[in-house]
């Protein structure tokens, strides 16, 4: 397995944990329409993020192969009343950025490659997870006060 290879096979296993994440966000908060329909929303993105890679792969000639790695490991604390969602928004920005992070190194082969696939796709993606981060951080700040002043 090559470098970019191995970064494809990353991204695929890392873009599949946070559609998971996401789903699993929407499906314990049913009753927050806000946060059920922009995670909903959000793992859609994930899922067309995989079929991105799914194309690159074929460039690269790659069969996916996650390889050794793992779902990300969550503190297993006990969920205390009223601190769920801000719990759960925490643990999403932990999975987002890991996935953004991981797109660092296409994004910088796309600025030296600008007629490359690399560099139709690439960019819309970072920004969609952009907007992501963007997203849990608000929610976060949000949630925040009426989670530490219930009682």
């Amino acid at each position: 397995m090559n470098h970019s290879q191995y970064i494809l096979n990353r991204l695929s296993t890392f873009e599949n944990h946070l559609g998971a994440a996401l789903r699993t966000i929407a499906s314990r908060h049913p009753n927050d329409y806000h946060i059920r329909r922009n995670c909903i929303l959000f793992a859609g993105w994930s899922e067309n993020h995989l079929l991105t890679l799914q194309r690159l792969m074929k460039e690269f000639e790659n069969v996916f192969d996650p390889g050794p790695l793992s779902e990300p490991e969550f503190p297993k604390a006990k969920p205390i009343r009223g601190m769920e969602l801000l719990q759960d928004l925490e643990n999403l920005m932990f999975v987002a950025h890991r996935v953004r992070t991981a797109w660092i190194p296409l994004e910088q082969a796309a600025k030296v490659q600008p007629n490359s696939p690399l560099a139709q796709a690439v960019p819309r993606i970072c920004s969609d997870l952009d907007r992501v981060i963007a997203w849990v951080q608000t929610e976060i700040k949000n949630s925040a006060p009426q989670a530490l002043t219930v009682i």
